[in-house]
């Protein structure tokens, strides 16, 4: 009687030509291309290797009929499967009064955004915050399932089943072959053509992946998976190969910068090689093994330390700096708390897989260290994505699934070393993300099924024919998934929020807001504020300027501390003639740093004729004033400046910082006017008595007798002008630039050139970035150049004094004066002319 096997393959002559190696041999390819695919993090590279990989998956499905089986899941492949689910149904639209039930943060989102745009809300809707955000992450979370499922489902019997390990290792190895070939090229772009959102040219390892610890991970897996294979080896000269391809991975590792993975890999390689001298009974075996663990540690340490010394000098020292230390971990802590934030407000049915980053707008405290896109810790992104009770089921399941398939005596090493390498790169990613990029995910998945395959096949328990229920059951799910593929692919194509925000972006600059659906857009980015700030800009484009504040409004809701989102709430209020309601805004940007207040200043400044919401401005603060202060002395406006300084000083009495600026305008810019410098003098010192805060006391003393000197140089009394400003310096040591840089002017007077370059040495370590000090330390090195009778040198350094106060008067006079001594009259006359005129106020 015939087996239905070969009936089978009487019916079907194709079937007999697959195999399982098959599908294995799509996955390999899928996970060797991922990681040099920019980290697979594009959704048209998502959605090939989501299609490999569920091509994959179907010749393994279709190459068991010689063998009739069901389906290996495994815990981990249960679990896999149930976040899959769970993800398409965040993804899939569901009735509004369901998703209210589910996720109400979900429903307010959608009702919000339908009021803001003065619609009736959508009666279906995704449980995701972001839909289209949450289809992109489901094609990736699809490769990432049919891979592992591949995976499993090779027989163990097989040796080209083995392919799947090895192509971990060779894809970390053509990675770190790309990476060193782009750095010792020099390149600034990845392919020298993929020019990412940061600056690639400061990397000292250029990796296909825009963040090298994304790389890091990848090498990582690589290297513990050589480790394993070199302990399995029977070939002296294949294992010679292998022990190689791991320390090089390891040294890839460490080339990347990436603290965590290289404390990671010697424990992780450490641990490996314990457990696999325990097992060996030969002494010669086990002594194999340390010679090998020890004399790699100390091959790498001497090879980082020749071919990069000064980066491990820097690694030494951030070791050794506790502040450093502190900041570094403190930024771990913040992202850590924002992603908490996130989870604690959506425990159950999480954001949406993806959609974390537009949640974290809302809970982010301050954006001085930039975007929280991730939250850098898997277990807290996991919860926030998919809600605490599936990340506890799923992260149970899969830690069950890798300790059974690790257990037992019987385990291979290798099988051992590639599981000890997923829970390194997990680890890893308690200050990282790469397990989200496909380029990291999918190796990992691939060798968790790898590890987590059946020891032995399960027999040919079922005689059923082809097309039998073993095998058309996996059929149907594969068919469900490649239509789940289909269709979230289109969705996140079609409304991806790079290509909408692009679009308008192209719409504001040619000027046809109309051309962008902005209900659209909108209703399906509820939470995200970027395009619902671009909304806002395309409303009052279309001159909508009710429905432009309701826009603008909704994106401060949703991102109630990002910079760009009040200053444009702010804008759009004074472009409807709303200076008062523009003033709450402004004054919430110039709260969160001193970028965000010039930002803000700048905003007022670019509406001067608009008296009321300068003025308004400037009795907000008195940081305010001093802001505007600056700018406008930028601006070329000293005198409408020190104006100003003068009537803010009435304003805020007490204001140490304001007089101080004030003196420092008076002194560049109106130095002859010394009745005025005589007063703020004499105020300063007085407050200086009166104050009861030591700290001010000292700040007010410190710029009184700052003035006092230059009103005794002015009198030819420099001996007494010499000890003003050496009292000034010691009331403030660390902050004494400018009352040594008068004493600089005094050593001018005198001609004493020795003195002042010893000054000049001492004062240029705490110089920082005010404009005032750079000119007049510039000015001062061009006084010595002239001191030794090189003009050419002193011309130099008065045009670097120039960059930094290009309106200074007795800069440009002197620098006149110097062109006609070397006998250049024609530049003399253009430096008198001086810069174009600036717009009266």
């Amino acid at each position: 009687m015939r087996s239905s096997g070969a009936e089978g393959e009487a019916r079907h002559p194709w079937l007999a030509r697959l195999d399982p190696a098959h599908g294995a041999a799509l996955v390999c390819a899928a996970l060797a291309l991922a990681p040099l695919a920019i980290g697979g993090v594009h959704l048209p590279t998502r959605v090939a290797l989501a299609v490999l990989c569920l091509t994959g998956l179907l010749l393994t499905v279709l190459g068991q009929h010689r063998r009739p089986r069901s389906l290996h899941l495994g815990l981990g492949g249960l679990a896999l499967s149930a976040l899959l689910i769970w993800t398409f149904l965040q993804w899939v639209p569901l009735p509004a009064f369901l998703v209210g039930l589910i996720s109400p943060d979900a429903a307010r989102a959608r009702i919000a955004a339908a009021a803001a745009l003065g619609v009736d809300p959508p009666s279906w809707h995704p449980l995701s915050l972001d839909g289209p955000r949450t289809a992109a992450a489901f094609v990736s979370l699809l490769a990432v399932w049919a891979g592992y499922l591949t995976a499993a489902n090779q027989r163990r019997q097989s040796e080209r089943r083995e392919l799947i390990p090895l192509a971990v290792i060779g894809a970390a190895l053509a990675v770190a072959v790309v990476s060193l070939v782009q750095t010792l090229l020099g390149a600034s772009a990845i392919y020298g053509v993929y020019q990412a959102s940061v600056d690639l040219s400061r990397e000292h390892f250029l990796t296909p992946f825009v963040n090298p610890n994304h790389a890091a991970g990848l090498f990582l897996l690589g290297s513990t998976c050589a480790f394993g294979v070199w302990l399995e080896a029977r070939s002296e000269r294949r294992a010679g190969l292998w022990l190689a391809a791991s320390m090089v991975l390891a040294l890839a590792v460490a080339a990347t910068g990436s603290r965590a993975a290289l404390l990671l890999t010697p424990v992780t390689l450490g641990i490996i090689g314990a457990i696999a001298a325990r097992r060996f009974t030969e002494p010669s075996e086990r002594a194999r093994v340390v010679r090998v663990l020890v004399g790699g540690a100390c091959l790498a340490v001497v090879i980082l330390a020749v071919a990069t010394p000064r980066e491990w000098l820097h690694e030494l020292a951030f070791l050794g700096d506790g502040d450093t230390l502190r900041d570094v971990l403190g930024g771990f802590y913040r992202q850590w708390s924002i992603g908490l934030d996130v989870a604690l407000g959506h425990p159950i049915a999480g954001v949406g897989h993806g959609a974390f980053e537009v949640a974290s707008p809302a809970v982010t405290p301050a954006w001085r260290d930039g975007f929280v896109s991730h939250a850098h810790n898997a277990v807290i992104e996991a919860a926030a994505d998919w809600g605490f009770p599936v990340t506890v089921l799923v992260g149970a399941a899969l830690s069950a699934g890798l300790v059974q398939a690790l257990r037992g005596r019987k385990t291979h090493l290798h099988h051992i070393a590639a599981g000890a390498g997923l829970v390194a790169v997990f680890v890893q990613n308690q200050v990282d993300f790469s397990l989200l990029l496909p380029g990291v995910a999918l190796p990992a998945a691939a060798l968790f099924g790898w590890v987590s395959a059946p020891a032995t096949s399960r027999g040919e328990r079922s005689r059923r024919r082809i097309l039998g229920a073993r095998v058309r059951l996996p059929l149907t799910a594969l068919a469900t998934a490649a239509a789940a593929l289909a269709l979230t692919s289109y969705h996140a194509a079609r409304q991806s929020p790079q290509a909408l925000e692009a679009s308008a972006r192209a719409a504001l600059e040619d000027a046809k807001p109309g051309r962008v659906d902005l209900e659209g857009m909108l209703i399906e980015h509820p939470d995200d504020f970027l395009l619902w700030s671009l909304g806002a800009a395309l409303a009052h484009a279309s001159d909508d300027g009710e429905t432009s504040l309701r826009l603008a409004d909704r994106a401060v809701a949703l991102a109630p501390n990002e910079p760009s989102a009040l200053r444009r709430r702010a804008e759009v209020a004074i472009l409807l003639g709303r200076d008062a309601d523009a003033l709450p805004f402004l004054d919430h940007l110039a709260t969160l740093g001193p970028a965000q207040r010039r930002e803000a200043t700048r905003v007022v400044l670019g509406h001067r004729e608009r008296k009321d919401l300068l003025e308004g401005f400037l009795l907000l603060h008195e940081d305010n004033v001093i802001s505007v202060c600056a700018q406008l002395t930028q601006d070329g406006h000293a005198d409408t400046a020190i104006a100003l300084a003068q009537w803010a000083r009435r304003r805020y009495p007490e204001a140490a910082e304001l007089r101080a600026q004030l003196a420092s305008l008076l002194l560049n810019y109106q130095p002859e006017d010394t009745r005025a410098l005589d007063d703020l003098s004499v105020e300063l010192l007085a407050k200086g008595a009166e104050a009861e805060d030591p700290e001010l006391a000292t700040r007010f003393k410190r710029d009184g007798y700052l003035l006092q000197g230059f009103l005794l140089v002015r009198t030819d009394r420099l001996d007494e002008a010499w000890h003003m400003f050496e009292e000034s310096a010691l009331l403030i040591p660390h902050d004494a630039v400018r009352p040594r840089l008068e004493q600089g002017e005094i050593l001018v007077r005198r001609g004493d050139a020795e003195g002042l370059e010893r000054l000049l040495a001492r004062v240029e370590p705490q110089l920082d970035g005010a404009a005032f000090n750079r000119a007049s330390f510039q000015r001062l090195k061009s006084h010595l150049a002239e001191l030794e009778g090189d003009d050419r040198q002193a011309i130099r350094e008065l045009q670097r004094a120039l960059l930094f106060a290009p309106s200074n008067k007795a800069i440009r006079a002197r620098l006149a004066r110097l062109y006609e001594k070397v006998g250049d009259s024609q530049a003399a006359m253009a430096t008198l002319q001086g810069p174009a005129p600036k717009t009266k106020l």
